[in-house]
């Protein structure tokens, strides 16, 4: 039913109640958050059946999500025969429902990019289902169980809730059988009754915009009105999706470590001199390296011999784990926020490995297209603000990314006033930050790193 509806451009919710004791209240008023309407079809009278109670519940419950009456189709108000045990043999078996895992760190929602299988198709356990992306990474969902897949749940392009639904699968047994749940109210839907929803399409009040004065945080009248009154055409933006994501871990950065930020200074002439040589080579491999790249080789260098900012937390435990390999994240702005995938493996890796290595991943997360392992198992964290700045930016503060230890941000490469030998000249000049967790790093261990680093930043060819 809901396919076809669907296809002529109609979205429902359908919620097949398979008991009336104990009757799962909570999902239908969901559902009604949801969508804001009702309709309940029944095989009994429309007097004094069900149905009726039903309504009348929804109606105490929800009713400030309604946005129209609530309709009932059902019987005549005539008795009918009773079909006893056989009426109930054409009911289908519970299927095995599969919800949206979170297939993140903590995200709350992912796009449907594809569907890999079809209703009818057998499926073994692990087979690819769906291809989701959240968080501008791309996952493949593998299917938890074997069997056939009954039912699909989302249109390409949708955005749906981690919990909900998306495919049922006949797994040929009645073990561990999951009944499918209805998806939780929107994020965003509000809470007003009809009226009210009325007024504000007449003034061109936004709700999902305004926080609402009545119980439970339902939207007034009054909310809509004033808001009407004392708009100014301001535009929200909502945090949500990846930018929630970055949100919650700069947050949880903020609030749990103790961070201390130091800036420094390096002459560029080296890296300069680095790209000059690298140049043939890296033109006859049709590469690109960049001041990035030559700061990333030197930066695994310096980390493979500072232990303690090649790690990450155990906050738990109050422990430094030490990685063994260094995985160096690297801040990329893309269009949806900022995302930073891995160059493993840095240190042991050649120039030209890792320029090719940049250029890949960062094309990559700014079209979307990154997959889950490309964000995971970074043990330290840099950032440049270089291919951006216009106006010469010479030190920051930047956020320590969790569960690592401590994070590198350096600028683009310019002309400034600089003291050689005694003497006062203009020479490229790289500004730098470097922000670490004082409770696992102190001072001096983190003036010894960043005395490697410059020594290393000022002559790349020599030690790296």
């Amino acid at each position: 039913m809901a396919d076809r509806l669907a296809a002529e451009g109609l979205e429902i919710e359908i919620i097949d109640l398979r008991s009336i004791v104990p009757f799962d209240i909570e999902a239908v008023v969901a559902s009604v958050e949801s969508t804001g309407r009702l309709l309940i079809v029944h095989e009994a009278p429309l007097s004094l059946g069900f149905g009726a109670e039903l309504a009348a519940t929804v109606q105490s419950r929800a009713f400030g999500f309604l946005e129209a009456p609530i309709e009932r189709v059902a019987a005549p108000d005539m008795p009918y025969p009773y079909g006893g045990g056989a009426a109930y043999a054409g009911l289908q078996p519970l299927m095995f429902a599969f919800k949206l895992p979170d297939v993140g760190e903590g995200i709350s929602e992912a796009e449907l990019l594809e569907w890999r299988v079809a209703v009818g198709d057998q499926v073994a356990e692990g087979d690819e289902i769906a291809v989701v992306n959240t968080d501008k990474i791309t996952v493949e969902l593998p299917s938890p169980r074997a069997g056939t897949i009954r039912a699909r749940y989302g249109e390409i392009g949708e955005i749906i809730a981690v919990g909900t639904v998306i495919v049922e699968i006949d797994d040929g047994s009645d073990e561990s059988v999951e009944i499918p749940a209805v998806p939780a109210a929107a994020q965003g839907k509000v809470k007003a009754a009809p009226a009210t929803r009325r007024r504000a399409r007449e003034l061109g009040v936004d709700l999902a915009g305004l926080t609402g004065s009545g119980d439970g945080g339902a939207i007034r009248l009054e909310d809509v009105e004033a808001a009407a009154a004392g708009s100014d055409d301001a535009r929200r933006i909502p945090l949500k999706g990846a930018r929630a994501t970055v949100a919650r871990h700069l947050a949880q950065s903020v609030h749990t470590l103790a961070t201390s930020t130091t800036s420094f200074e390096a002459r560029g002439d080296g890296i300069l001199e680095c790209l000059e040589a690298a140049r043939p080579v890296a033109e006859q491999q049709g590469l690109k390296v960049s001041p990035v790249a030559v700061v990333a080789k030197c930066l695994a260098a310096v980390l493979s011999r500072h232990e303690r900012f090649n790690a990450t937390i155990d906050e738990s435990a109050n422990e430094l784990i030490v990685s063994q390999t260094v995985g160096l994240g690297l801040a990329v702005a893309a269009p949806d926020g900022l995302i930073v995938p891995v160059l493993r493996d840095a240190a042991n890796r050649s120039l030209f490995d890792l320029a090719a290595d940049i250029t890949d991943i960062t094309a990559r997360a700014r079209q979307g297209q990154l997959k889950l392992a490309d964000i995971k198992g970074a043990s330290f964290t840099l950032s440049s603000t270089g291919g951006l700045e216009e106006a010469t930016i010479i030190s920051t503060r930047p956020i320590i990314n969790p569960p690592q230890s401590a994070v590198l941000w350096v600028s683009r490469i310019v002309e400034r006033p600089r003291v050689i030998a005694g003497q006062l000249e203009a020479g490229p000049m790289l500004a730098a930050s470097l922000s670490f967790d004082h409770r696992y790093i102190d001072g001096a261990e983190a003036t010894a790193f960043i005395n490697d680093l410059v020594e290393m930043l000022e002559a790349p060819g020599e030690g790296s």
